[in-house]
């Protein structure tokens, strides 16, 4: 069976999105993402992070969120 890694769609994922799928797979893993940023993404995150936190972190977190439970790694 082999290992999933969650990739959140966030901060630096649309510099090197491309870069760390093409590495990934070639590692034999299978690739979740999160989905593109969302309301709930945003309500999930702020939840998680305190309020002096930046948006881009909230966010982030939002996407940490989505992932967790159903990747091996993220």
């Amino acid at each position: 069976m082999n290992k999933k890694i969650g990739i959140p769609k966030g901060l630096l994922y649309y510099e090197y999105g491309n870069l760390w799928h093409d590495f990934f797979k070639n590692l034999g893993l299978e690739i979740i993402y999160s989905p593109n940023t969302n309301q709930e993404i945003l309500d999930q995150g702020k939840k998680l992070l305190v309020d002096e936190s930046c948006l881009p972190m909230k966010i982030y977190m939002g996407h940490l969120w989505f992932l967790s439970g159903k990747c091996d790694i993220f």
